[in-house]
């Protein structure tokens, strides 16, 4: 049985999509392989067991100088454990990160793999120039990344840009967990809304989402924001406010609920109270690298999306269990609003149950084990 480190060095508490790629693909992993998690920074310490292995750099308020910590640590860490393992497995593009395993790897027989789930891109020269985080970034993962053995990729097109690298790649999809049988029983029970349709949506949607053409569409069309409940988690009133008028809106229409940031509990049980998420985003180079988590999490609880394809939606059949707009335009929602609104019951029914079929078919544990086992075996007999 391969000995496989997984090392990850992330806020846990601030980067939920984070948090659960770490713990699906480790709970794939450990249901083939001897499994160690290696985590370099680590404030939820009560969410993890005793067999973690976990250190923090403490006192060093600067990330720069934190993470060059770090990287001493992690060069100590493999020349005392190396022989332990035979693949370590790199989540997050941070050169400090990266360069360890390289620099050591002659002296030793261990494989290393590059966890990637999005793509980095320069943010124009003079941001890049006096952003070391963003050169950190650049250096890690256009450069630094063609020395590593493989790459497990999200996505097809971040597959595709690791292939050209010399990486032996394989895509494995955001995963959520099905253990928690409360959830399950619960799903079963979920119900469609007996009045308006309920919207969720969730996360901050800084560039990737736009959810700006959903309030466009409450602001212009009063037919359909009668028809519509909408919930937003992650926004403060503030917040709302300022990215409404980041994106040229000055008006805020009724009908839309804002909850702020809620734990992933609280937000789970929003979720199941939901007829839809609104997943609709701008094509861009970013959300065709990337794949929603929230999709995923979702499908999960028989809640269908409102969304455009974007990434390999297309690939997962998404089409059979959303509401999908032709574009990514604010005319394009408005028409699957319309849809939504003259829906029967029993078609969002067939929608929900649609989501879990799907989600049990290319997203779930069980769906991505065979993928995971065979990739770990190639990687280290190549």
């Amino acid at each position: 049985m391969y000995k496989v480190a997984y090392v990850a060095g992330f806020d846990f508490e601030n980067s939920p999509a984070a948090y659960n790629r770490f713990l699906s693909l480790y709970t794939i992993l450990d249901k083939n392989f001897e499994v160690t998690k290696i985590l370099t920074t680590f404030p939820l310490e009560k969410e993890y067991d005793n067999t973690t292995e976990k250190w923090k750099i403490r006192y060093v308020k600067n990330k720069s100088i934190q993470n060059l910590f770090i990287s001493f640590k992690l060069c100590y860490y493999i020349i005392k454990n190396a022989n332990r393992f035979d693949t370590f497995i790199v989540y997050g593009g941070y050169a400090f990160y990266m360069l360890p395993f390289i620099l050591l790897k002659p002296f030793f027989s261990y494989k290393v793999v590059y966890d990637s789930v999005e793509i980095y891109l320069p943010k124009g020269f003079v941001k890049t120039i006096f952003s070391p985080s963003t050169w950190n970034h650049l250096l890690g993962y256009n450069f630094l990344i063609r020395f590593f053995d493989g790459a497990i990729c999200i996505s097809s097109y971040i597959q595709n840009k690791h292939e050209k690298q010399g990486l032996k790649t394989v895509v494995v999809p955001p995963v959520f967990l099905n253990e928690n049988a409360k959830f399950e029983r619960e799903i079963k029970d979920n119900t469609v809304s007996d009045t308006k349709f309920k919207i969720l949506f969730y996360g901050f949607p800084g560039k990737k989402d736009s959810l700006n053409n959903l309030i466009k569409v409450f602001l212009s069309d009063e037919s359909l924001s009668n028809s519509f409940e909408v919930t937003i988690i992650g926004l403060n009133k503030e917040q709302y406010k300022a990215y409404c008028n980041e994106n040229g809106i000055f008006e805020f229409p009724e009908g839309i609920i804002l909850r702020g940031k809620l734990g992933l509990e609280e937000l789970y049980e929003e979720l199941m109270k939901t007829d839809f998420t609104f997943l609709q985003r701008p094509y861009t180079i970013t959300t065709k690298a990337g794949f929603p988590s929230k999709l995923v999490e979702s499908l999960f609880f028989k809640v269908p999306s409102i969304l455009n394809l974007t990434s390999d939606m297309e690939k997962y059949e998404v089409d059979r269990c959303s509401i999908v707009c032709k574009d990514d335009s604010v005319e394009s929602l408005a028409d699957s609003l319309t849809v939504i609104k003259n829906m029967e019951n029993k078609e969002l029914a067939i929608l929900k149950d649609n989501c879990f079929t799907i989600y049990e078919k290319y997203f779930s544990t069980q769906a991505n084990l065979t993928k995971i086992k065979k990739y770990i075996e190639d990687v280290n007999n190549n």
